[in-house]
């Protein structure tokens, strides 16, 4: 009896991380809040006292304990994945005016720093699962979760390096400017040809602006 609340806890992280990419923070963060209440409750079921003996038979009991460890990897993910979603606003990162607000992306450090740790758990805790007792069925399903927690790690690991860099990058530490050329996309020598246009661009603060611009 534990299918059905699975499918519907994979359905909504799948559609709470949709949602968060769209920066629709309200669904994302409902969706993440159920996936991970239903992940819960199928964990404490499966380790409920009266499936003590089932531990103890080979096969159930590796099989018992791999959909256990994979209903609390996936609450503690989709906890996490709920506090980003909700610690992020994504309208407040776009300054007034034009550039990024470099204090609220400083607030998103913590929460992106949160699920990546468990990410990092769920990649470990997945590459532990590796019984042969594990039914072709789950071991399929198992695999497909571990490539698609790799793909969100990789996503995260991006984010991080956005937040330490960005920054800098936008002035944070004084001003900054930019010489932007553009190819022109009608010239056949785009790579290592002509430049159609540029624009100098000065970053102060997370704040951009055009300074000069020409063909």
């Amino acid at each position: 009896g534990q299918v059905n609340p699975v499918e519907s806890a994979v359905d909504n992280t799948r559609r709470g991380a949709a949602a968060a990419r769209d920066g629709e923070t309200a669904a994302a963060t409902e969706l993440l809040n159920e996936a991970a209440v239903a992940f819960g409750d199928t964990s404490d079921r499966l380790g409920a006292p009266w499936l003590a003996p089932a531990h103890l038979v080979p096969g159930v009991a590796q099989n018992l304990d791999a959909l256990r460890a994979g209903a609390t990897m996936g609450r503690d993910l989709n906890n996490s994945a709920a506090f980003a979603a909700s610690s992020v606003d994504y309208q407040a990162l776009r300054q007034e005016g034009g550039g990024v607000n470099l204090a609220q992306l400083k607030e998103t450090e913590v929460p992106v720093e949160a699920l990546a740790s468990s990410l990092d758990a769920a990649v470990d805790g997945l590459a532990d699962i590796e019984s042969p007792w594990v039914v072709a069925p789950l071991r399929t399903r198992l695999d497909d979760v571990a490539l698609e927690v790799g793909d969100l790690r990789a996503e995260t690991e991006l984010a991080q390096l956005a937040l330490a860099d960005a920054p800098p990058l936008l002035g944070a530490d004084g001003p900054r400017r930019y010489l932007v050329m553009v190819g022109n996309p009608a010239e056949g020598r785009d790579f290592g040809g002509f430049v159609g246009g540029w624009a100098l661009l000065q970053v102060d603060g997370g704040a951009i602006s055009l300074e000069e611009s020409g063909t």
